[in-house]
């Protein structure tokens, strides 16, 4: 579930990133890591997130 939430939330800013890097010298570039850092940051959380509460509930 978390994973999902982290997901939708890396496609709202990859497509709202290039609109915020839109006035530097390189924003391609600058979006792209953008995007990157976010996908890996929220799924990776998520799936963690995810993996914690799935090994919680099963020790239970």
């Amino acid at each position: 579930m978390y994973l999902g939430i982290g997901f939708v939330l890396s496609l709202a800013i990859a497509f709202a990133s290039p609109y915020f890097w839109d006035s530097t010298a390189n924003p391609a570039l600058y979006s792209a890591f953008t995007t990157a850092a976010a996908f890996g940051v929220f799924c990776g959380l998520g799936f963690a997130i995810d993996r914690y509460r799935k090994k919680k509930h099963a020790a239970t």
